[in-house]
């Protein structure tokens, strides 16, 4: 049997649209797919929540109102990350029949998934010593996290999605809450001692990239997309679609949404760079 992985590259795409991507992968097209981004250079710090987090808990909420950063809801489960131009993104989103050897649950997907990113990062590093390790839901060297992890599973398929931090700014952490719940290896650590930036140990995002297809390569067939194709096949398919393929129509329908700091829905940010509008 041969198992197709379709490999989407975006580049300075946002994280709200992003998001609403790979939602409108998972539950409406039924191909494996690849997603990776670089996120837009100039993005403004945003706070990313699963779909059952509750900004009072997770957020500093005096910090983000005074500096008004944007906070999304995203459509999966797991934590509460901050993201911006610095973050980079992957997600894996497979048809559980294509990959029998992974039980559809978070632990056994973490662990099929160091399948893929082990070796792409054991070709990637600077430091051969260097070996991705997993800790709780965590991608870490050593006992520094560079990678959060949170997934989506439903009847016969699963998503899988990565922030890998590239490079961080201490000062946007102040923007989330010590967590009530957190890895046990990471203790009382704030950010900064608990954190390395991929920069430090990759050369090159481009070096990360390639890496990564080449190990997914290893599993699948890859069949490179674009966006265009996205939006175009989405279009074509979708009965009742309104005309273009922006793809801000299936965008308003997902679960994703930016929310206020009581966690309910509201419009997105006017203009910048988290507007609904793909270019």
């Amino acid at each position: 049997m041969t198992r197709v992985l379709r490999v989407l590259r975006l580049k300075r795409v946002p994280i709200f649209q992003q998001l609403c991507i790979e939602e409108v992968l998972f539950y409406k097209t039924t191909s494996n797919w690849l997603v990776l981004n670089e996120g837009h250079p100039q993005a403004h710090p945003t706070v990313v929540l699963g779909i059952s987090g509750k900004p009072e808990k997770m957020c500093n909420l005096e910090l983000v109102e005074r500096d008004k950063i944007p906070l999304i809801k995203r459509f999966s489960g797991g934590g509460t990350v901050i993201v911006d131009g610095s973050t980079i993104f992957a997600s894996l989103i497979v048809n559980q029949a294509d990959v029998p050897e992974c039980k559809p649950y978070p632990r056994e997907i973490m662990d099929w998934s160091k399948g893929i990113y082990g070796p792409a990062f054991r070709s990637a590093v600077t430091k051969p010593e260097l070996e991705l390790g997993l800790r709780e839901n965590d991608y870490v060297f050593g006992d520094l996290k560079f990678g959060g992890n949170a997934q989506a599973i439903t009847k016969g398929r699963w998503l899988h999605h990565t922030s890998f931090l590239w490079d961080f700014d201490p000062t946007n952490m102040l923007y989330l809450q010590m967590p009530e719940k957190r890895p046990q290896y990471r203790g009382d650590r704030d950010h900064k001692a608990f954190l390395t930036p991929l920069k430090d140990h990759v050369g090159r995002r481009e070096d990360l990239w390639a890496a990564v297809k080449v190990a997914a390569g290893e599993h699948f067939v890859l069949e490179e997309v674009s966006i265009s194709d996205v939006l175009r096949d989405n279009h074509s398919s979708s009965s009742g679609s309104s005309g273009g393929n922006s793809g801000s129509a299936w965008m308003e329908a997902c679960r994703t949404k930016f929310v206020g700091l009581d966690g309910k829905a509201v419009p997105p940010p006017p203009g910048g760079h988290d507007d609904t509008t793909l270019a």
